[in-house]
């Protein structure tokens, strides 16, 4: 029987952080063991590369030495040049007679000076490059080695391997292969998701799953935002202006100001965000908001609770004036100061939600400051959907592609796999904890089936979406744009068969029209001037590009490489599309090619 997680903070300290970890080393050795990867061929190629690049290293600190003899010698040898020319001319204009018998000096300085540099610094430089050069030739030979040893590894991660680590540690939680129709329209008709939610937003990345049959789509986005852009000019001015002295006697002065203006505009802004979105129906009617807050972290003392007390009341008398209906604090009043959901609009439903235990367990992953990410994280609700964001996400690393683990040494690929696992795995179940720490959330379970026919097993336009972004945004991009691109998918085209289809893919950007604005600014002689201040006027643009996606349940990431070696049509269509590797055109199970290639 699988367990409910109503303890979130508590289980990942005490077992889904160990466990997690050792799920990762495990499935890492047995990857190791299937490549047939020579560790200590690796580590043997790596420690000669290690000592290769010492001695480059000390060669090059050599050639630094070198350079700052040589740029002293010269600089020796332009001062006496200069000493003895200008001893010279004193010397033929009468003056400094006596300096005469230094002119040779500073000549035999300079010669020598030079001869230095130039028979002993300059051929030691050139052999000391020819060396670093030599060398720099042998670690890359050395790299070279390292990656044929590991390209048996680096070929088989696949994009759902930390996925597939999720569900085994924490199996309440079950991850899809991708984010499919059926799971969009389940969101839709059982949970009233609002495709509103995608305006002016492209679909980065889409990992849904399910807990207890509830879906959840950890979306990461790129978003576009109306913002402003401030330009500044100057322009230089000056006028006669007749001055009295203290004598009484006057003149005539030049004067000189600099005025400055500036102009706002229009400028679009874009960010990348991560969201959280959970249909469940538990508490169906009941809507509220929170937002992270500072009392938090706050230790507890004297000041706090007075802060605290401060809140509560304020916390009433907002409610109050919301009007909130039938609010009433409830007995755990701390949970209500830091959860501060004070735009419920349905009490008895809030209650039904947020249980004693649910109280407990939230205020617990409020305060937290050790285990997870303490309060940075909002939440809201609206009837069944709820939809959580937090800064660890926004920070967190959530691209799963394997490209990411490959190096040429395995220590590396060891470290980068463990290191983006175990961070991807901390950043996703702190977003689900404000989840789990209802039990309702976990105890409801929608019976509703939506996987009736084999069109709902297929990707949706989210999937698209990421896949276009994956491609590229500069394949889809307008020409005159001069801003980043939103990607939206559009028409979706069957093919000749039922697992090809061709999809529009429309990025929408903005081309910058340089201008100059005039603004007359008063300066100090009396008159108005036209400062002109240089602005861009930002106009939408729009491109689309149709773009060919086959699905592949059957294929990994390892078995479209060798499908591409196999099929030469494939291959033609990767060498056309400019892509050095065949990467780039399978995600997920997804093979797609833009336009022509």
């Amino acid at each position: 029987m699988v367990e409910d997680v109503f303890e979130p903070l508590a289980e990942y300290r005490e077992r889904f952080r160990e466990a997690f970890d050792k799920n990762a080393k495990e499935m890492f050795e047995r990857l190791l063991a299937e490549s047939g990867v020579d560790a200590e061929a690796n580590a043997a190629t790596m420690r000669e590369l290690a000592k290769l690049e010492k001695e480059k290293r000390g060669i090059e600190k050599q050639l630094s030495r070198c350079r700052w003899l040589a740029g002293a010698l010269w600089g020796g040898v332009a001062v006496a040049v200069v000493l003895a020319v200008v001893q010279f001319a004193a010397v033929r204009d009468g003056r400094g007679g006596d300096w005469v018998a230094l002119i040779p000096l500073w000549l035999a300085l300079a010669a020598g000076a030079a001869w230095v540099a130039l028979g002993r610094v300059h051929p030691r430089m050139r052999g000391l490059k020819a060396g670093i050069g030599e060398l720099a030739s042998r670690c890359q030979a050395k790299r070279d080695e390292g990656w044929q040893q590991m390209a048996p590894l680096n070929a088989l991660f696949d994009w759902d391997v930390v996925a597939q680590l999720t569900e085994r540690t924490v199996p309440r939680i079950a991850m899809d292969r991708r984010f499919t129709r059926g799971r969009l329209r389940e969101l839709r008709e059982c949970f009233g998701w609002d495709d509103g939610f995608h305006e002016d937003k492209s679909i980065v990345n889409a990992q849904s799953g399910e807990i207890n049959g509830n879906p959840f789509v950890l979306a990461t986005t790129l978003e576009r935002t109306d913002g402003t852009k401030t330009y500044r000019g100057h322009l230089d001015i000056s006028w006669r202006e007749y001055v009295t002295g203290n004598n009484g006697n006057g003149r005539w002065e030049t004067k000189h100001e600099r005025l400055h203006a500036s102009v706002t505009k229009f400028c679009p802004v874009y960010s990348d965000h991560h969201y959280l979105i959970y249909g469940c129906e538990a508490a169906p009617g009941l809507s509220f908001s929170r937002k992270p807050r500072r009392l938090s972290g706050m230790e507890d003392n004297a000041a706090t609770r007075f802060f605290k007390k401060q809140s509560l009341r304020r916390l009433e008398r907002k409610a109050a004036k919301l009007g909130a209906g039938d609010f009433t604090v409830m007995a755990n009043e701390e949970f209500d100061i830091l959860f501060h959901a004070i735009d419920r609009d349905d009490e008895h439903q809030f209650r039904l939600l947020f249980t004693p235990l649910a109280q407990q367990q939230m205020v617990a992953l409020l305060k937290d400051k050790e285990v997870g990410f303490g309060d940075d994280f909002a939440f809201r609700k609206k009837r069944k959907i709820n939809i959580v964001t937090a800064t660890h996400l926004d920070k967190a690393n959530l691209d799963t592609d394997p490209a990411g683990y490959a190096h040429y040494d395995l220590k590396m690929v060891r470290l980068r796999f463990l290191t983006f696992a175990n961070g991807y795995f901390k950043a996703f179940y702190f977003a689900m904890a404000p989840l789990l720490t209802i039990p309702l959330y976990q105890q409801t379970r929608t019976h509703e089936d939506f996987w009736k026919t084999p069109e709902d097993r297929r990707p949706n336009f989210w999937e698209f979406e990421a896949l276009a972004n994956y491609e590229g945004e500069k394949l889809f991009r307008h020409p005159d744009a001069a801003t980043r691109s939103i990607l939206r998918a559009g028409t979706v085209t069957p093919g000749g068969k039922d697992n090809e289809c061709t999809v529009d893919i429309t990025a929408y950007g903005y081309e910058g029209i340089p201008h100059v604005t005039h603004v007359k600014v008063r300066g100090r002689d009396g008159h108005d001037h036209d400062v002109p201040v240089e602005w861009i006027e930002y106009v939408p643009v729009e491109r689309t590009v149709p773009m060919a996606v086959t699905e592949r349940t059957d294929l990994t990431l390892p078995g479209f490489r060798v499908l591409v070696e196999e099929n030469e049509a494939l291959r033609e269509a990767v060498f056309r599309s400019g892509f050095s590797s065949p990467d780039r055109h399978f995600r997920r199970n997804l093979i797609a090619f833009v336009g022509d290639a």
